[in-house]
């Protein structure tokens, strides 16, 4: 005897979740010109899941705005690493 299985519906799927863009603005104390701001974007720009940075030479203040895989954290970390660490 051969049992038959009945079709059920296909599962439905949730999409992935997407993760809330975070965004934090600091000062940097060592930033003293446009380099200094070129630097700070093209190293934190390069971390994954941060989606722009932003830098002023004149007030000393980055705008970070990034969502997962990326944390603060990590930003900071790599901020400090590179001489530029964020004031706390």
């Amino acid at each position: 005897m051969v049992a038959r299985l009945r079709s059920a519906a296909p599962l439905a799927v949730a999409p992935p979740k997407e993760q809330a863009m975070e965004e934090k603005t600091v000062i940097v104390p060592s930033i003293n010109c446009g380099h200094c701001v070129a630097a700070i974007q093209r190293e934190i720009g390069q971390l994954n899941g941060v989606q722009s940075v932003e830098g002023d030479a004149g007030t000393r203040r980055v705008t970070v705005r990034w969502q997962g895989p990326a944390d603060w954290e990590t930003i900071v970390e790599k901020l400090t690493r590179i001489g530029y660490a964020p004031e706390k």
